[in-house]
């Protein structure tokens, strides 16, 4: 079993979803990211098979790496969400506002069991994927108090045209 679960964005790994692939590329690119840490899908793996003494290990890192008084949002980055093709937009939970190390290990734990969701698995089932190639990383990310924000979309999300 590895003892290590947690990353940074700034660590290179292919055991993080889109969605924190796609953060880590913005802060490389300049942006200025919240601090962010990723759960690696290899936790998710050990939670799918009831391997329990990864549990003490994630929340040693967490305790390790998380700043005390910051609270955070945790977020789904699974392997298959946000690609061409498939979204799963709101199949998964995300938990704002987790200020200590058990509550984000909870929201992590809250994250993993929606991947297993009736939602979820419909899901999956209409766009013909095998729910065994699921693979779930969770997103750790700082919350801030933003000016602004927004969201930008590429292509339509109904129609999936370009206007």
């Amino acid at each position: 079993m590895q003892d290590h679960y947690l990353i940074s964005l700034t660590e290179k790994s292919d055991r993080v979803g889109n969605k924190a692939r796609r953060l880590s590329f913005l802060q490389q690119h300049g942006f200025v990211i919240p601090l962010t840490f990723v759960c690696t899908w290899d936790a998710y793996e050990h939670y799918l098979q009831d391997e329990m003494d990864m549990v003490p290990l994630l929340q040693d890192e967490l305790a390790a790496k998380l700043p005390a008084g910051k609270r955070f949002a945790i977020r789904s980055s699974a392997n298959i969400e946000d690609s061409q093709d498939v979204s799963f937009a709101g199949q998964f939970k995300t938990v704002l506002d987790a200020g200590t190390v058990d509550d984000v290990l909870s929201a992590i734990w809250s994250v993993w069991a929606t991947a297993r969701s009736p939602g979820v698995q419909a899901y999956l089932e209409k766009k013909e994927i095998d729910p065994r190639q699921l693979k779930m990383a969770v997103v750790i990310q700082e919350m801030i108090a933003p000016s602004i924000s927004g969201v930008a979309f590429s292509k339509n999300p109904v129609t999936g045209m370009d206007e």
